[in-house]
């Protein structure tokens, strides 16, 4: 019996790039024939490319396409029908064809439609809900704009206004990965229990998973927030002001993994590149960084994630650190022994080196190890020599 494995949103997994290469490009070389992969995602440039280039079936669903609007009635239709006590049955069709034009072909849209209909139950006070209070124009926003604004609207008002609701959605919106409520704390200077209370009042809006760390819900919110045209001057969340919020918890908690991670990348992002600078120029923040991981492949990722960060924010071939290109040719030996970090900085750039790196540079004091009394490795500005086999 053929059986599927589905894959879902992959253009949101933090690492969609190694997805796309370790699992979805080998599945068929790899697994038995009866054992099939589908993956959804949106059609982004990186993701888009690597189907293209490894030449995978693929299809573009179009959101007016009729099929697409069928199966999300069909979808409004099991939803309506298990809300015996909220919607009135005899409607349950009339309804969800309607409804379904309303989506305008998300089905993001229809998993907010539970607790928009539940609450217009309330306000109605006496009998169910029927085809003319749902059909109603005003009664239900249009598409996913007009639900994005309603519930972005409603959580303004119980966070108390304008300003908190800003503080605590740009660092949201602005992180790579879900934030803790401890770090959400310290970035609002809120205590936590107040930070838990703000946090439940968005549930709706807010995935908090089983390690307690939040996101929003779903990436199009974050695409929304930060958009003014879309969400308009009073919801609209500037995504600098995440990164200047995040970067200064960065510099607070050098040591934290997450700031390990994520320092330079913030730093940046909000206009401070001298404070990033300072980072990858200090032996002990560097050290600290390539350590981070339980073992070879964990602390290579992390060390493979700083470097490509530097190439992305345009630092890489920066006169001001040569940090990121010494990673580079340094990486299998650091991810292999992060110790050997003094070694590797003192055999590529040199005792007499006015690097930084070298000044700031913190030999293991409670091992043995080799020092390296000249430069035997090639400086990361040196031009690599490729040989050519036969030539």
């Amino acid at each position: 019996m053929r059986q599927v494995v589905v894959l879902d949103a992959l253009d949101e997994c933090s690492k969609s790039d190694d997805v796309l290469a370790k699992v979805i490009r080998t599945w068929k070389d790899v697994m038995p024939s009866w054992l099939s992969l589908v993956v959804s995602t949106r059609p982004e440039g990186e993701i888009q490319r690597g189907i293209t280039n490894n030449s995978l079936d693929s299809k573009v669903l179009e959101l007016k396409d009729e099929q697409n609007f069928r199966d999300i009635e069909k979808h409004i239709k099991h939803l309506l029908c298990d809300m015996k006590d909220t919607v009135d049955q005899k409607d349950v069709a009339s309804c969800a064809k309607i409804l379904s034009q309303r989506s305008e072909g998300l089905f993001l849209w229809a998993s907010f439609l539970p607790e928009t209909l539940n609450r217009m139950h309330e306000v109605k006070q006496g009998g169910v809900l029927t085809l003319q209070d749902i059909s109603h124009k005003d009664a239900i926003p249009n598409g996913l704009g007009g639900m994005f604004k309603e519930y972005f609207e409603r959580l303004q008002e119980k966070v108390g206004g304008e300003k908190t609701y800003k503080m605590l959605l740009a660092p949201i919106v602005a992180a790579r990965e879900p934030l803790s409520v401890e770090q959400l704390s310290a970035v609002l200077q809120l205590e936590q229990d107040d930070m838990d209370d703000i946090v439940d009042d968005a549930s709706n809006l807010l995935y908090r998973g089983g390690d307690g760390r939040v996101a929003l819900i779903h990436k199009r919110m974050a695409d929304w927030l930060s958009d003014k045209k879309q969400s308009g001057k009073n919801l609209f969340v500037k995504k600098k002001d995440g990164h200047k919020q995040l970067a200064d918890y960065c510099s607070s908690s050098r040591d934290d993994v997450f700031s390990l991670r994520h320092a330079v990348f913030h730093l940046v992002k909000s206009g401070e590149h001298a404070e990033a600078f300072e980072l990858l120029n200090d032996f002990a923040w560097v050290q600290c960084v390539i350590s981070v991981g339980d073992d070879e492949a964990q602390r290579r990722a992390t060390i493979g994630s700083l470097i490509r960060d530097c190439v992305e924010l345009g630092i890489y071939f920066a006169p001001e650190s040569d940090t990121p290109r010494f990673l580079s040719k340094a990486v299998h030996a650091l991810s292999y022994d992060p110790n050997e970090l003094a070694s590797q900085v003192l055999a590529r750039l040199g005792h007499d080196s006015k690097d930084p790196l070298v000044d700031s540079l913190q030999t293991p004091d409670d091992q043995p190890w080799l020092e390296p009394t000249r430069v035997t490795l090639a400086h990361p500005r040196d031009p690599l020599l490729h040989v050519l086999k036969g030539h």
